[in-house]
């Protein structure tokens, strides 16, 4: 595994997240809208939670809270992605079993 494929993989993976990010949080908040309902506060709840985080100063503060963990989260998991693409050289498929990879060379 090369380290610039490594980054590379990350960098896409950072470019996924946030365009991944970013079309959920469109699609919930048309749903939202349309339905007349508040918005999700169940990543900053459970952030809030897992970081021991009892208060905020105000409304205001939790509501960037959480759109920070939103944004962090998806965007995490992008970053994930980008580590396993770029541990598998680049590939965004995974490889068939060992197996199936000798029959297809003609090797039994």
């Amino acid at each position: 595994m090369k380290l610039t494929t490594l980054a590379n993989g990350i960098g896409k993976g950072i470019f996924a997240g946030l365009a991944g990010t970013a079309a959920m949080t469109i699609s919930s908040t048309i749903e939202a809208k349309l339905r007349r309902r508040q918005f999700s506060t169940a990543p900053a709840k459970a952030a809030t939670k897992a970081l021991g985080i009892e208060t905020f100063e105000d409304g205001e503060a939790y509501a960037k809270f959480s759109n920070l963990v939103h944004w962090g989260y998806g965007t995490g998991w992008g970053v994930a992605r980008g580590v396993i693409v770029g541990r598998r050289g680049g590939r965004d498929r995974p490889l068939p079993p060992r197996g199936l990879r000798h029959r297809r060379r003609g090797r039994l």
